[in-house]
């Protein structure tokens, strides 16, 4: 999967997508600091990099003159975290100019329309009227969109920090790989000692920015949120805890410990390595999204789709029936839950016309898939209202969204003009 990276940072993100699988063919920033780092480590001879000059420093508020370059390179995916200062319960979380950077790379999406795009952020992002705003134009793109927010210990990361993603393919409903997302993650958070053993012995010292809350933390669960200010000296406390040096803290981002910052103040180490996606954790947004993209897995079924067609009579046995064809039909596409039903219909028949499969076996795999249809429909929410004649028109737009969702491309026969009058040749 061919992959073009903006606001690339010193490269937590185009790491961890190259260790699942993907080509970073090129990555954009605008900092000079962060882009000195990225170049002296992931350039060439890495395999799953572009060439040598792959990364460029480009101010993104100029988007439009970067569209043809980026188009060039047919990319399968956009990847991008817009500055996240603006959002951030670090910064003043007012929206300024760094919050606009968020709908102008969803423009950049919207134009160059790669088959999939990831948008990372802090959570706060997600209440930002920026951030409403990009994706109102991705989803009138076309995209479905699948929004998370990840807890970073459950991906591979000895720290509790929460990062945002919304990840966006061409054609999906929405929430199409939000299964996906949760099963990645795993049973247990990573603590530091299950990262690093015993290397920083029983408590380390994260220093905290409000006076309420613990700076010594046990190494038996994660670290807190790594921050700029969370490093400092590197050495054992006769308090019996150790104080990292922020070098030691992007090892809890995810990066490897050959990783150069040399020739940077320490004050531009600590932001990149603050601000950084941690390399686990895009490891595993790309192994979810590849597994998906190749066909190797499925989403699950809907919750609350079991009720529903127990409250349609259906057994229990029935309803495993069901649910097991419809797991058949989802393989048989790839994984793909088209938004439009006539595209996934076609697809499925064009499919089953391939496979050796009985008549009754294709028969019951189209209903099943017909019936998650129905009760997606089922699950649009009606829209509060005020008064019973406001009710019944709220319903009947209701009805109508319904009937939109089953049968998209659906127009009513209207009557020809002359319907009503005799026939001339019998009259």
């Amino acid at each position: 999967m061919r992959v073009v990276e903006l606001f690339a940072g010193a490269g937590g993100m185009s790491l961890g997508l190259s260790q699942a699988g993907m080509h970073v063919a090129m990555a954009f920033e605008f900092q000079e600091a962060m882009l000195r780092v990225y170049r002296k480590n992931l350039q060439s001879p890495i395999r799953r990099f572009g060439g040598r000059n792959h990364a460029h420093q480009y101010d993104l508020t100029q988007y439009p003159d970067l569209i043809p370059t980026i188009a060039s390179l047919s990319p399968d995916m956009l990847v991008g975290g817009p500055p996240c200062q603006d959002f951030s319960p670090a910064g003043n979380r007012i929206e300024g100019a760094n919050a606009k950077l968020t709908p102008y790379y969803a423009q950049i999406i919207c134009i160059v329309r790669p088959e999939w795009f990831v948008l990372e952020n802090v959570p706060g992002a997600g209440k930002a009227k920026a951030y409403a705003a990009a994706k109102k134009l991705l989803e009138h793109a076309g995209y479905g969109l699948s929004e998370n927010v990840l807890t970073c210990s459950f991906y591979g990361v000895p720290q509790r920090r929460k990062r945002l993603f919304l990840i966006g393919r061409l054609g999906e409903q929405n929430n199409f790989l939000n299964s996906s997302i949760a099963q990645k993650a795993s049973k247990k958070e990573m603590s530091i000692r299950d990262a690093f053993g015993d290397r920083f012995g029983e408590n380390m010292y994260f220093h905290a920015r409000a006076r309420d809350r613990k700076s010594v933390r046990p190494t038996t669960g994660p670290a807190p949120t790594i921050r700029s200010g969370s490093g400092r000296s590197g050495k054992k406390h006769p308090g019996d805890f150790y104080d990292p040096e922020m070098t030691e803290l992007a090892l809890f981002q995810g990066f490897p410990p050959t990783w150069d910052w040399s020739g940077e103040t320490a004050d531009n180490v600590s932001k990149m390595i603050a601000n950084a996606v941690p390399v686990t954790v895009a490891r595993a947004v790309g192994e979810v999204i590849l597994d998906r993209h190749f066909g190797r897995s499925i989403p699950a079924i809907s919750d609350g789709f079991n009720k529903w067609l127990s409250d349609k009579g259906y057994g229990d046995p029935s309803i495993r029936n069901v649910r097991s064809r419809i797991n058949a039909g989802r393989r048989l596409l790839l994984g793909r839950t088209y938004s439009d039903p006539t595209h996934e219909i076609g697809a499925l028949e064009t499919v089953l016309d391939t496979i050796d499969l009985n008549v009754k076996a294709k028969s019951d795999i189209r209903i099943s898939m017909r019936l998650l249809r129905e009760f997606i429909a089922s699950t649009i929410p009606e829209p509060l209202v005020s008064s019973s004649a406001s009710r019944e028109i709220a319903e009947m737009r209701v009805r109508i969204r319904q009937q939109k969702v089953l049968y998209p491309n659906h127009r009513r026969e209207e009557a020809e003009p002359y319907d009503d009058y005799p026939d001339l040749e019998t009259a």
